[in-house]
């Protein structure tokens, strides 16, 4: 099924939609080790050879994630199997690593472009949208007493409220909870819970008041399973992923992922490239 191809993909990968309203994650962020420069991560179909060994089937395709030497990220680009361009959000930073600049295209057509500013303590605190040249909305936050981001709320260009993110901590200011406010609705969007060593353990994301998909993570902090569903809550897809090799740094290299039944479906392989 098509929408199975880029699960694992999709998952580490930040929607636009994401981007507008909470901060672009770092390197540390993405669950990655070390000075990262940039990965390749390609994905195949699953097979087996007349040995019954799991190998490379068709080639699916791959995508393309940048940072600079602060460890702030620079690219996203994913491409087809073809080796055309699906998306791309670029990333334009200073010496700091603020966020000046963001641009994102589809299918290499520019879709839309971001300004951002900060305030003294270096945080960011707006971020205008445009399309075609016209103001699409903006988008303001707010930090708690401790730094952490506390709200994204965003705003149509007549400065009229549009909708609103809400980011919950624990007393260890560890990310709970995140709430999607709209004029009508509070409905909680996404909650994370941790182990007794502060790990990430799962991720549950709300359709609503319904679990729309949940995700767990490994002792390493990398997705262990995935699981979508549907609304009546019947289970729709389902996916866990083992990582039969990892480099010096302790990020993986190889990834497979399984389907209910413990059939493989799909083979990423992930080349990462760390700065000296």
């Amino acid at each position: 099924m098509k929408k199975t191809v880029f699960v694992l993909s999709l998952l580490l990968y930040i929607s636009w939609a994401n981007a507008q309203n909470i901060l672009v994650p770092t390197a540390k962020e993405d669950n990655l080790c070390g000075k990262i420069k940039q990965y390749i991560s390609q994905s195949y179909e699953a097979t087996k050879d007349a040995q019954g060994r799991i190998v490379k089937g068709d080639y699916l395709g791959r995508k393309l994630q940048t940072y600079n030497p602060l460890g702030d990220n620079t690219e996203m680009s994913s491409y087809g199997s073809d080796g055309s361009l699906l998306k791309q959000s670029l990333f334009m930073r200073n010496e700091k690593g603020q966020l000046l600049e963001m641009c994102r295209y589809a299918y290499d057509i520019f879709q839309a472009v971001g300004y951002s500013k900060y305030n003294e303590k270096g945080q960011l605190v707006q971020t205008d949208h445009y399309r075609e040249g016209k103001k699409d909305d903006w988008v303001r936050h707010t930090y708690n007493k401790n730094g952490k981001i506390a709200e994204s709320t965003q705003y149509f260009p007549n400065d009229t409220f549009r909708e609103s993110v809400s980011y919950k901590y624990d007393k260890h200011e560890r990310l709970v909870e995140i709430w999607n406010i709209t004029r009508t609705q509070n409905i909680k969007a996404v909650s994370y819970t941790y182990d007794s060593k502060g790990n990430k353990r799962e991720m549950i994301r709300y359709r609503g008041d319904k679990i729309r998909s949940k995700t767990t993570f490994n002792n390493k902090g990398d997705i262990s399973t995935f699981t979508s569903y549907n609304e009546d809550g019947s289970e729709d897809d389902y996916r866990r992923y083992e990582y039969p090799s990892y480099d010096a740094h302790g990020n993986w290299t190889e990834c497979i992922s399984y389907d209910r039944n413990d059939i493989p479906q799909r083979i990423y392989i992930r080349s990462i490239t760390y700065y000296d």
